[in-house]
């Protein structure tokens, strides 16, 4: 099994440990736009939301209710984003995006500026297989600069994250076979102390991880093989109350999902998705099972379609025991425009 991380191999919110399909260090054959989701030669996207007043809040885990990933859009002709935010009382709050071109056309900058200040936010730099330079900014000053560099495969293979005086905060490698497979990836915090390594050995499918603190002491560990996590540690001080959730989506419909405490006992439950397309970007249900095979969350959809197969107007309903019945949740608007 192939897993991926955001800076090495995991994709982290929070507690929150997600599995996914190994590509994404790999250069991407998907424009920004099709990235967000969205189909054709979309120029810009504004999006309605109504919510209703019910409470319903799911434990750390699968997303059941996919957010709008980007209410105020705008999108560059070959499908780079140039403006994302929301309108806030008709006015639009958020970032636009300046790119610059060489001369065959190829995005070299993406300059991000704050509408609101007129201040940079980030600068980013890039090469043949994605960025290789971002800086981020703070009030018009450098605030953080990470680079990245990739073997000749488009494979990344080191990040640096740096201070504007040139401390490095952060070092992050990653090892990978011929034929494309991670092997390992580390990251490295102030002084070269190691805070997080995760090996995987495809001959036995086997992954494991292990976090650090800034003594170099083990804070957590745990094991993953053959679609199941078969190891978990972390010192049982009561801290994290509802423990620490793993989701594994190598299968987009039906995706895995366990809650893992400090006595290393681990819960196993699962989500069941239908989409109503065949690329499984807009499901009509998402059902939350426990290990007995009993309903704990639902998530229910309803849409109308573009002809480019985009939605632009979708119902979702929710349902947990305490609603005991299936409950409007939110409903969404969008005028989508084409260039033509």
């Amino acid at each position: 099994m192939r897993l991926v991380m955001t800076c090495s191999r995991f994709i982290v919110v929070g507690t929150l440990v997600v599995f996914a399909t190994l590509g994404w260090a790999q250069k991407s054959a998907q424009t920004q736009a099709e990235g967000d989701g969205l189909a054709g030669p979309v120029k810009s996207i504004s999006t309605l939301v109504q919510m209703s007043d019910v409470n319903f809040i799911q434990p750390n885990g699968p997303a059941l209710i996919l957010p709008l990933w980007c209410r105020e859009c705008a999108y560059s002709p070959d499908g780079y984003q140039t403006r994302f935010g929301d309108n806030v009382d008709g006015h639009f709050v958020g970032e636009t995006m300046a790119l610059t071109r060489d001369a065959d056309g190829r995005v070299t900058e993406v300059l991000m500026t704050n509408v609101q200040t007129g201040q940079p936010e980030q600068d980013t730099i890039m090469g043949a297989f994605g960025k290789v330079e971002e800086i981020s900014y703070s009030n018009g000053k450098i605030l953080q600069q990470q680079t990245f560099r990739y073997d000749e495969y488009g494979h990344v293979l080191e990040t640096i994250l740096t201070d504007p005086a040139g401390v490095v905060l952060n070092r992050g490698y990653t090892n990978w076979t011929k034929d494309g497979t991670f092997t390992e990836a580390s990251d490295w915090g102030k002084d070269q102390q190691l805070v997080h390594r995760t090996t995987y050995d495809p001959a036995t499918d086997e992954q494991r991880t292990t976090e650090y603190d800034d003594s170099g002491h083990v804070v957590q560990t745990w094991t993953y093989a053959h679609g199941q996590v078969t190891s978990f540690w972390e010192p049982f001080d009561g801290a994290r109350p509802f423990g620490v959730s793993f989701s594994d989506f190598n299968d987009k419909t039906n995706v895995r999902a366990w809650s893992c405490h400090g006595n290393g006992i681990c819960q196993a439950s699962q989500v069941h998705y239908q989409f109503a397309d065949s690329a499984k970007k807009n499901p009509t249900s998402a059902e939350w099972r426990d290990s007995n095979g009993n309903l704990i969350y639902g998530a229910y959809y309803a849409y109308a379609f573009d002809q480019n197969g985009n939605w632009t107007h979708r119902e979702i309903s929710v349902w947990n025991a305490e609603l005991g019945t299936r409950t409007p949740y939110e409903t969404d608007d969008r005028l989508i425009t084409y260039w033509e």
